[in-house]
């Protein structure tokens, strides 16, 4: 996977929910920059829906999404651009 295994991003703790976010966002972003599609995470329903791989011992699944979210639009934008180059 892309994130740390403690879960620790930028000095702040977030959990399950930015990894899994970031993990998730980073493999979309690949796809489209191979697929040569344009730049949109907001696109794909993994973001939209923002709770896959959700637990509820992870707490309230809002926050959950709100985290997962941020976390799929950060590794979505490395994965598009590291692919991107690659053409």
């Amino acid at each position: 996977g892309y994130g740390s295994p403690d879960g620790r991003y930028g000095g702040g703790y977030y959990g399950p929910a930015y990894g899994n976010g970031v993990n998730d966002g980073y493999e979309k972003g690949r796809e489209d920059a191979r697929d040569r599609d344009a730049y949109d995470p907001l696109r794909h329903k993994w973001y939209r829906e923002g709770d896959h791989d959700y637990k509820s011992e992870y707490g309230p699944r809002q926050q959950y999404e709100n985290v997962y979210r941020e976390g799929f639009k950060e590794g979505y934008e490395r994965g598009y651009r590291e692919w991107a180059y690659r053409r």
